[in-house]
């Protein structure tokens, strides 16, 4: 699996904390992937999305 750790947010301490996976429920808000997935690209394979301008008042 590529993911490292699962979260939850907690609105009370406005903070995230570890799911354990023995208690993992299907709602889950944040994940980490491991270190090894992450990949440098190069500014040439870089994808950007250009938005169309918005339509002024």
């Amino acid at each position: 699996s590529m993911v490292e750790t699962f979260y939850k947010y907690n609105n009370g301490s406005k903070k995230c904390t570890q799911v354990p996976t023995k208690s993992f429920s299907v709602q889950c808000d944040a994940i980490t992937i491991l270190n090894n997935y992450w990949t440098q690209q190069s500014t040439a394979t870089k994808r950007t999305t250009i938005l169309p301008p918005t339509p002024s008042d």
